[in-house]
């Protein structure tokens, strides 16, 4: 919703985490889709790369750039991701929260070494264990579990240019 309503982002891609084995990655996929089309925008699968929760995400965000230089903005799944992007953007001429900006998960330490400092969502650590905790007898008889834990957007350098110039 940030890179839409406060940034105008109309092309906005997504590097995500392994669906196949991740119910974490799942989740946050299908978030970026529902908050694309709340935000009246088409969800493009082209514009959706994937990754492993790791670093090493250059090559599909190389691919994913490459075949749409016109993205405006990019989401990570998680922050760690972000670090093969900015490598990945680099070697296209492309400075992360100026040309494009971008947005990852987690808002692990990660999120302030990254220059620019990377805006992140970040949720209470010790909220998703106390919800695992109390999950666990319902798992055992077999229920579905189904918890939300509240999460808040963390603003930095990558996704607003404005904060980075110092206006």
């Amino acid at each position: 919703h940030h890179l839409v309503r406060e940034r105008g982002c109309k092309k906005i891609g997504y590097v995500s985490g392994p669906v196949e084995t991740s119910q974490d990655a799942k989740e946050r996929l299908d978030s970026y889709r529902f908050a694309m089309q709340e935000n009246d925008l088409q969800v493009d699968e082209s514009l959706i790369a994937y990754g492993n929760f790791s670093e090493f995400s250059d090559e599909a965000v190389t691919a994913l750039l490459t075949n749409h230089p016109d993205v405006e903005a990019l989401v990570f799944a998680n922050d760690h991701m972000a670090i093969g992007g900015y490598r990945a953007m680099r070697k296209l001429g492309l400075e992360p929260g100026k040309d494009i900006l971008v947005t990852g998960f987690d808002d692990s330490p990660i999120a302030l070494s990254l220059n620019p400092r990377l805006t992140s969502v970040k949720s209470d650590i010790k909220e998703i264990a106390y919800s695992a905790v109390m999950s666990c007898e319902d798992l055992i008889e077999g229920k579905e579990v189904r918890r939300l834990v509240d999460s808040h957007l963390i603003v930095r350098e990558s996704s607003n240019p404005d904060v980075a110039s110092g206006l």
